[in-house]
């Protein structure tokens, strides 16, 4: 599907491509990771599920606008626009003025993204541990990305693990 705007995922996971563990993240506060999950996503539209965002306590981060995907059709998400599926809030959310759309999770979300092609770019955190975790990043086909950036960090006092961020492309994107 091609999108009017780039659409990016954004995600953090660890090892083992956990994301999610009992409704939060599975790791201690990454400061160098919220600041780029900040500045990737402020002042354009992102795209989340249900229980993303009932994991914010329903309440939208400030300067985005929140298409929350959800298949119940009498959800009402405060201050947000409910859409019923990934396509529908990338394409809705595509028509605002904004740079790009990014989908921030969770995994059905992410999953659906996948499958459709909807996704161009994919802003990804490892973070360099294994946590407990019930939630995962969904497998992609890495032949379908390249890898653009690589980038390591060791632990520091703000960052209590060491981290890498990676850029993928499609790689239809890249011709």
């Amino acid at each position: 599907m091609m999108n009017e705007k780039p659409c990016f995922i954004v995600a953090a996971m660890d090892l083992r491509r956990g994301i999610g563990y009992k409704g939060k993240l599975p790791w201690p506060k990454m400061l160098a990771d919220f600041k780029r999950f900040r500045a990737l996503t402020l002042d354009n539209p992102i795209i989340l599920g249900r229980k993303t965002f009932e994991s914010y306590g329903s309440k939208p981060l400030p300067r985005r606008q929140h298409y929350v995907v959800s298949r119940h059709p009498t959800y009402v998400p405060p201050d947000a626009v409910r859409a019923s599926s990934v396509e529908s809030a990338i394409r809705r959310a595509s028509f605002s003025e904004c740079r790009h759309v990014s989908v921030i999770g969770g995994w059905e979300v992410f999953r659906e993204a996948l499958q459709q092609d909807s996704v161009d770019f994919m802003y990804l955190t490892r973070i360099e541990g294994e946590f407990p975790a019930d939630v995962f990043f969904p497998d992609f086909p890495q032949d379908d990305w390249l890898l653009t950036s690589e980038d390591f960090f060791p632990k520091d006092a703000a960052n209590p693990y060491p981290y890498t961020f990676l850029t993928y492309a499609r790689k239809e994107q890249m011709s």
